[in-house]
């Protein structure tokens, strides 16, 4: 069993660990929260005895010097399911099968109700399985080994 909380406050991810017994801890965020990751990080430690392992992925992990920054066992960089699913002892070669996810289902911005049919859209980028874009500034493409490298779901 797992638990996924999306983008959870300090006192919520606090309260969870506290409640629960976890093997693994996953916690992944973007480069500009890496301070509320490390205190993910050392509010596990002080909640509970350190028995489980946790691993730090997704955008923050390209964090320069993050290894002196963040109290983690595995700091993870490019392809996350490759890598999650040799750590658990399944075969990281499995192809990844992904549900279509239409970012604008039922958003609304500014007021207005953003279109609900394939092609109007934002883009949703997965960190884990890299972009088929490949835009100069984004580190996600360097991770799989250029532009245009990705993990294709279809």
């Amino acid at each position: 069993p797992c638990t996924l909380l999306d983008f959870p406050t300090l006192d919520r991810f606090t309260q969870e660990i506290r409640n629960s017994d976890y093997d693994v801890i996953g916690i992944s965020g973007i480069i500009p929260n890496i301070g509320k990751v490390r205190k993910m990080c050392e509010n596990y430690q002080r909640a509970i005895s350190p028995r489980a392992t946790i691993v730090i992925g997704g955008h923050v992990a390209n964090t320069p010097d993050i290894h002196n920054i963040v109290k983690a066992d595995h700091i993870v960089r490019g392809d996350g399911i490759r890598w999650f699913r040799s750590f658990l002892g399944q075969n990281p070669e499995k192809p990844v099968k992904h549900p279509m996810m239409e970012s604008a289902f039922g958003s609304r911005v500014m007021g207005h109700d953003l279109p609900n049919k394939p092609g109007d859209t934002a883009a949703i980028l997965i960190p884990s399985v890299g972009c088929p874009v490949g835009c100069n500034f984004c580190s996600t493409s360097a991770l799989f080994g250029g532009k245009g490298n990705f993990i294709n779901f279809l």
